[in-house]
């Protein structure tokens, strides 16, 4: 990772707590730099349209961060799992411009395998490799199985990792939060 990714996502390391803190800083340290320069999305079919060219995977790991920060704010900031989301949210699709079509379907394994190898972190591996609900290919999971990564099954985690990538990652919430940016924008 280059220092202006690094930079990119410096920020976030100040909303995680000391615990876990300098797992953060390892993971973050050993992404690929294509997490600044790359799409969102490979297709297009449902990503905000500013997430669709360069750096759109950027912007949407940003909108991941802010989001779950409102959540905690505004649900618990003691969620047990918050700093797991964090790392998760900059993580989860750090990956996918480093697989070829063929394997795109395993990017969730290739983050939650960085995640586990490097911080040893159960909670924010299990969001990375779940990070896609329902749709998580059954492949990934059986990598994980096979590679030693455990699986939790922490209560709460894996739905509240996919609500949120799920949300930031359609259009309509975009114009959503896009609408109420200018409705605050108009009132300051």
């Amino acid at each position: 990772m280059t220092e202006a990714t690094s930079k990119e996502f410096a920020y976030v390391l100040n909303l995680i707590t000391p615990a876990h803190r300098g797992m953060a800083e390892a993971v973050f340290a050993a992404l690929p730099d294509v997490l600044l320069t790359s799409p969102s999305s490979m297709t297009g079919k449902y990503h905000p349209p500013d997430e669709i060219g360069k750096g759109g995977l950027a912007r949407h790991v940003h909108r991941f961060v802010a989001l779950t920060d409102q959540g905690c704010r505004l649900i618990a900031d003691n969620v047990p799992w918050r700093d797991a989301i964090y790392i998760a949210a900059v993580a989860h699709d750090a990956y996918k411009e480093t697989l070829t079509r063929d394997f795109y379907w395993s990017h969730p394994l290739e983050s939650a395998k960085n995640v586990w190898t490097i911080a040893g972190y159960a909670e924010a591996t299990e969001a990375c490799l779940f990070h896609e609900g329902r749709w998580t290919d059954p492949r990934c999971v059986e990598g994980a199985t096979k590679l030693g990564i455990p699986i939790t099954q922490t209560p709460g985690l894996r739905e509240v990792m996919h609500f949120i990538d799920y949300f930031v990652s359609r259009r309509e919430a975009w114009t959503i939060m896009q609408d109420n940016w200018r409705k605050e924008q108009e009132t300051k």
